[in-house]
């Protein structure tokens, strides 16, 4: 036994050297020894001291003084104004009134922050690098001491709350099409979705440039109503409710009809699982239109097929397809979505189960936006602890779950267990997906028959301008894997290998760039959205 584990463990260390290379194999042996890094340590590290080296005190004193600053609350200490005054890029001018001044642009200050000595250089020198940017935010810390590491611009999670922050530099020139009646109701949130409403281009710099010295705090009904008239503007027809997470937000979407949805449920034997996912559809989904599919690949006992003969004479709306030859993710799906029927595709894995009734509505109300290609939903382990919480592109260095096999009872990382919000990929286990999109992208890949297959999908999604949400008011538990099995055997291993090489050398500047849902002060190496050592 003993040395069968020896074996086993020195096979996954030259896996992980093969997936990912050396520093990573590395990674995952020292964070058993190694304790998470406490902020104040890593802002030492990675604070304005580190970035002290950069700075070219003789080009800033030749830096056109263009940015104003627009404090929008009066409640601004005097620890504020003099550390604007230490600033190594000088701002053109402090007002208080949003359209005074005369730089190219202002930076929007609501509440009370401390700023960092190079806040406004970093701005700057974010201009010069991006001059398309019409919006630019960064990190920011709690009273130096809880830090706020954001992803690039994620409009889902915006929707959830701000969490923008309350700095942010806008181009003067875009203040034309703002709608504030009055000063002392202007509000950066507000601003910022009038500008996505034309189509502003949105920066986002990983820094910690400033701290929130007292949280920012508006009354519900004011963020409601900002969100809600923002949506309706938008052409949605919508509800607003408080999200799971104080402070945040439920966006719901009315369906005016139920489009159907064609759910494609690939299966080998296993049926007790197989009626355990039916059974959550068919017994407890509020939603109706649907037809199920599915998909019978290699089945040899003989109870599955008395299982399908009985689907088949009681419910109209279910389907078995036949796929004769071996397993291949791709392709099986590939393969039911050309014979369904419906405007929406559902994937769904044969051991997946449904939690309440309200699973399909959510995420076809969500996938109804034209601008929605694919939803995913928040799938647990049968303990309860998290599956699947969206797709991070670079974990492990390929890709893998956030939170995963954290407890499900937490908000996790600024909320986003709990948050409806973007990712750059969901996984296919519980997939929502419109058919003519899935269609469009040219179907999954059938060069991954099992691993990276729903990645891949994603991105080519995410390619065409669409964006992919995740939303946990749409529940599930995930038993995993029961019927394909874990990866614990050579050929599996090394099929899984040929995925991952074949990931990398298509996403290989994806995963090298991190991923916009993401931010590189976090750890790539676990999954918890812990501090990167």
């Amino acid at each position: 036994m003993i040395k069968q584990k020896i074996i086993w463990t020195v096979l996954k260390l030259f896996f992980y050297l093969k997936r990912e290379g050396f520093s990573g194999a590395m990674h995952r042996v020292q964070r058993k020894f190694i304790p998470e890094p406490r902020y104040s340590t890593w802002y030492k590290k990675n604070g304005v001291f580190k970035r002290k080296g950069s700075w070219n005190i003789r080009e800033i004193h030749k830096l056109n003084r263009n940015i104003d600053i627009i404090f929008l609350e009066d409640n601004i200490s005097k620890k504020t104004i003099s550390k604007l005054d230490k600033q190594i890029y000088k701002p053109r001018g402090i007002y208080s009134n949003m359209y005074a001044g005369g730089g190219e642009y202002i930076l929007l200050v609501q509440g009370n922050v401390d700023f960092e000595i190079d806040a406004l250089y970093e701005f700057y020198q974010r201009i010069r690098e991006n001059p398309a940017a019409d919006i630019i935010y960064c990190d920011h810390d709690i009273e130096y001491s809880r830090p706020v590491f954001k992803p690039d611009f994620n409009y889902d999670l915006l929707l959830s709350y701000n969490y923008i922050g309350n700095v942010v530099l806008i181009r003067r020139k875009q203040l034309d099409f703002i709608r504030v009646q009055q000063q002392d109701k202007a509000n950066i949130y507000e601003i910022i979705f009038q500008l996505i409403e034309i189509g502003a281009n949105i920066d986002h710099i990983p820094i910690v440039l400033y701290h929130d010295m007292q949280e920012c705090t508006k009354e519900n009904t004011i963020i409601k109503g900002i969100i809600r008239d923002h949506l309706i503007r938008m052409g949605y027809n919508i509800s607003i409710s408080n999200g799971i997470v104080e402070g945040t937000f439920r966006v719901r979407y009315k369906l005016l009809s139920e489009p159907m949805v064609s759910i494609i449920i690939p299966n080998m034997d296993h049926i007790g699982d197989l009626k355990k996912c039916l059974n959550s559809v068919i017994q407890k989904q509020k939603y109706k239109n649907y037809e199920i599919i599915i998909v019978e690949n290699n089945s040899v006992e003989g109870k599955t097929f008395e299982y399908y003969k009985y689907l088949l004479k009681t419910f109209e709306n279910v389907r078995v397809l036949h796929w004769k030859k071996e397993f291949n993710y791709s392709t099986i799906n590939n393969y039911a979505v050309k014979n369904a029927k419906g405007r929406y595709v559902l994937l769904l894995n044969n051991d997946v189960e449904l939690i309440g009734e309200n699973v399909l509505a959510e995420m076809v109300g969500v996938c109804s936006r034209k601008d929605v290609g694919a939803v995913g939903a928040k799938l647990y382990y049968s303990d309860r602890t998290i599956q699947h919480a969206g797709i991070i592109v670079g974990y492990g260095g390929i890709a893998g779950h956030a939170f995963l096999n954290c407890d499900g009872n937490i908000n996790g990382y600024m909320g986003r267990i709990n948050c409806c919000q973007n990712y750059s990929a969901v996984t296919a286990a519980c997939m929502l997906v419109k058919k003519g999109i899935y269609e469009a992208v040219g179907g999954m890949d059938t060069s991954y028959k099992v691993a990276f297959n729903d990645v891949d999908f994603c991105l080519k999604i995410v390619n065409k301008g669409l964006r992919i949400v995740y939303t946990p008011f749409a529940e599930a538990y995930h038993y995993e894997s029961k019927t394909r099995g874990a990866d614990d055997n050579y050929k599996k291993m090394k099929r899984f290998n040929q995925e991952i090489d074949l990931f990398r050398s298509k996403w290989g500047k994806y995963i090298s760039d991190g991923d916009p849902a993401y931010n590189p002060n976090l750890t790539l190496y676990k999954w918890d959205f812990s501090l990167k050592k």
